[in-house]
């Protein structure tokens, strides 16, 4: 940009017909101004280089965040968790999540995945804490460590699920564009259920489980306060914490009689097309 800059600058320049000396002392004006010339591009040039700088990289936010059922889905910061930043210009930083519940808390935590801007890690099988590397991107970005509540040994524990035929599946939609989950209230990403008895699913993001295995269809396109671009297109489901090889690909999710946990739907936004250029002349910004 600033060698295209100068070209233009100096094509268009009407100093480059005059004389170069017709005895008047034109001569040393001409220098004068062509040096006065190139330093304001050359500053130009400078400040270019400074400004692109400054934007070629951002800010990247890393937390730890929960998703207990009374507070989906907005989540709340974890006790003792990862709370930090990388900053413009720093180097890449690795930060390390537990993939096991907590000791020595009320309610333990467990790992479901990172979202490190986008890009979904999950736990390391057989170890203890998962690490991911976080750089600063093009754009202000988050990286984030999304836990789930679980039950520890020795607190008081909700009764078996099976007994009171009350086991159900919570689905959750993702979208890994914004590092955000589908707010309550604002869709679903469930487009059907089968068999869907005896107990019918009306609407809403659970269906229960306890009278038999259930195939839940997802709505393969989420519109609304999610999707701020428009739509989101789905990924893939992921039954939390995830299994080893993990949730079979495809559009549904085989839910095992007497599950009681959460499926999560991945989604991914669609970004809007980069705003056309402003050009003046052969300058365009």
């Amino acid at each position: 940009m600033k060698s295209t800059t100068a070209n233009t600058l100096f094509d268009h320049n009407s100093l480059t017909a005059a004389p170069r000396n017709n005895g008047t002392g034109l001569t040393k004006n001409f220098k004068d101004k062509r040096m006065k010339r190139f330093c304001i591009v050359f500053v130009m040039g400078v400040l270019a280089v400074i400004v692109g700088a400054s934007v070629a990289n951002a800010q990247v936010t890393v937390n730890s965040l929960s998703l207990p059922t009374s507070a989906y889905p907005a989540g709340a910061p974890i006790p003792g968790g990862i709370d930090g930043t990388v900053g413009i210009g720093d180097p890449c930083q690795s930060f390390s999540a537990f993939n096991q519940p907590l000791p020595n808390e009320t309610v333990g935590y467990e790992l479901l995945f990172w979202d490190n801007q986008g890009t979904i890690v999950w736990p390391t099988s057989g170890s203890s804490t998962t690490t991911v590397e976080v750089c600063p991107g093009s754009t202000k970005g988050l990286a984030t460590a999304w836990y789930e509540q679980v039950c520890v040994p020795g607190q008081a524990c909700n009764g078996s699920c099976t007994l009171s035929l009350s086991c159900s599946v919570t689905t959750l939609a993702f979208n890994t564009y914004s590092d955000e989950f589908l707010a309550n209230g604002d869709g679903t990403p469930i487009a059907s259920v089968a068999p869907n008895s005896p107990e019918v699913w009306t609407g809403g993001t659970t269906v229960n489980t306890s009278y038999s295995a259930e195939a839940i269809t997802v709505n393969p396109s989420l519109y609304g306060t999610m999707t701020k671009y428009g739509g989101g297109e789905f990924l893939y489901w992921e039954q939390m914490p995830k299994t080893n090889p993990g949730t079979p690909p495809g559009l549904v999710y085989n839910a095992p009689i007497d599950f009681d946990g959460y499926v999560v739907a991945f989604y991914l936004t669609i970004p809007p097309p980069p705003p056309p250029p402003h050009c003046h002349g052969t300058l365009c910004t």
